[in-house]
């Protein structure tokens, strides 16, 4: 619990964060485990909008290895209006419990 608290306490954009997680959790609490990424993907770009969370899809990042712009861009699903980007890859790996 104590890491818990260090974390949320050395974020800087606290409040902008639990409302993007919160979004994420309640996609996550509806739709559960088992669809592919893009279904997810949908339904929190929905969350967001119903929750007045403003976003961008998918935006393009230069990366700069020691002084040389490189050719690929790193792309993020989800940014939230410059403040954080996150990238949500569908990690599920099934088991026993999946059944």
């Amino acid at each position: 619990m104590k890491l818990l608290r260090m974390i949320a306490d050395s974020l800087l954009f606290k409040e902008e964060s639990f409302r993007i997680i919160g979004a994420a959790m309640e996609v996550h609490n509806v739709l559960g485990c088992g669809f592919t990424e893009p279904i997810y993907q949908e339904a929190f770009e929905k969350e967001l909008e119903l929750r007045n969370i403003p976003f961008e899809r998918e935006k393009e990042f230069h990366v700069n290895y020691k002084g040389v712009l490189l050719e690929k861009k790193f792309r993020t699903d989800f940014g939230q209006t410059s403040l954080a980007y996150e990238r949500i890859p569908c990690t599920h790996k099934w088991n026993n419990n999946d059944k």
